[in-house]
């Protein structure tokens, strides 16, 4: 870990208005999310937020509305989320969208596959049209026409925006946690490990 986690205590008052948002607002009290690590401090990117209160309010409040205010299928949601976990190799955010995405009804093929890095195959037309357009992304920073064409005709432009708003988010909430660090926990019993999670060097376990 490159930052150590900031105490309740610790906090400046900006930095505790900012803390207060994430406790008490939009995510406190939802099933199968851990905002708290055992000592108070804010687990996984939202402690790194803190340490500069007026973007990471911000970045949060996108992120909040990303997750509780849009009209996009929670396991389409899901699955996009654990795409771009799967992208940037971020441990932190597989291990805990990926029970999200399972009780949301994300098939267990879909995740075994998306775990694997393969292609999913013979699945719900939503997830293909987003894996598709994620996939080009990912490899060259655009989408082509048909993975487009397709991706609103079966969404809408209002949920493409929503899938493309999420695939960005979630990379830069990945390269925070790559980049600063997160505490190992132990993996969630049930959880599918990916196979880039279950080799990687001890430099990346530290750097995750």
């Amino acid at each position: 870990m490159r930052l150590r986690p900031l105490l309740p205590s610790e906090l400046s008052a900006e930095q505790r208005a900012v803390y207060d948002g994430i406790v008490h607002g939009s995510r406190g009290n939802r099933p199968g999310i851990r905002l708290l690590a055992d000592d108070g401090s804010l687990r996984g990117p939202f402690d790194a937020m803190l340490r500069n209160p007026r973007v990471g309010a911000r970045l949060e409040a996108i992120g909040a509305a990303l997750r509780f205010e849009t009209d996009l299928r929670p396991d389409l949601r899901e699955f996009t989320i654990l795409l771009a976990a799967t992208q940037w190799r971020c441990a932190f955010e597989w291990f805990e969208h990926e029970p999200i995405a399972r009780n949301a009804g994300v098939p267990s093929g879909v995740l075994d596959a998306v775990a694997r890095g393969a292609v999913c195959a013979d699945v719900d037309e939503n997830y293909a049209v987003i894996e598709k357009a994620a996939r080009e992304f990912f490899a060259c920073g655009r989408v082509s026409d048909e993975a487009f064409d397709r991706l609103r005709a079966r969404l809408g432009e209002e949920q493409v925006f929503e899938v493309l708003a999420l695939l960005g988010y979630y990379s830069t909430l990945a390269l925070l946690l790559n980049v600063f660090g997160t505490s190992e926990e132990p993996v969630p019993d049930g959880t599918t490990v990916p196979l880039w999670a279950e080799h990687r060097s001890d430099s990346e376990r530290q750097a995750s």
